[in-house]
C-alpha cells in the first residue's frame, strides 16, 4: 500500500473481490468524468467513503483461485496502489493489522462464509477425520 497512514477498509471472505474493486475506483471514476451509478454513489455515502483515494482497501479469502482474479483486474484497472488482496485467514488478518497498521481501520465487512471447511488433498474426501 501507498501510505500506510491511511484510513483502511476490510474485506474478510472478500471472493472475488467485487465490493473492494468497486468502492476502489469509484473516485478514480469521478475523476475521469465518468458516470458512477446512482447506487454506487449511494453505497460511497453509507458507507463514508465520497473520496476512496483516501483509503486504503485490504481483501482477504482462503480461495486461493478467488484472490488471484481479484488481484488480476486490480492490477488491470491501476488500483494496486491503495488495494491489496491476500490469501490469509480472519484471524490472522485481524491480529495482524491490530499488531502493525499504522492507520485507522475504518471499515471491515465481512462477507458470508462458506459454511463447511473443503479437505485439502492431503485430508483427502473421506469422513470428518480424514480416513479415506
Amino acid at each position: 500500500l501507498k501510505d500506510p497512514t491511511l484510513p483502511l477498509v476490510i474485506d474478510i471472505g472478500c471472493g472475488m473481490g467485487i465490493s473492494l474493486l468497486g468502492l476502489a475506483s469509484l473516485n478514480r471514476q469521478e475523476d475521469a468524468s465518468c458516470n458512477i451509478s446512482s447506487s454506487g454513489k449511494i453505497w460511497a455515502e453509507l458507507l463514508d467513503l465520497p473520496h476512496s483515494n483516501n483509503r486504503n482497501f485490504l481483501g482477504i479469502d482462503l480461495s486461493g483461485l478467488a484472490i488471484g482474479y481479484a488481484q488480476g483486474v486490480a492490477h488491470r484497472w491501476d488500483l494496486s496502489g491503495n488495494l491489496h488482496f491476500a490469501v490469509e485467514s480472519a484471524e490472522a488478518l485481524l491480529q495482524q493489522v491490530s499488531d502493525s497498521y499504522p492507520g485507522p481501520v475504518s471499515l471491515c465487512m465481512i462477507q458470508f462464509p462458506t459454511p463447511y471447511r473443503l479437505p485439502t488433498r492431503e485430508e483427502g474426501s473421506g469422513g470428518s477425520d480424514g480416513a479415506q
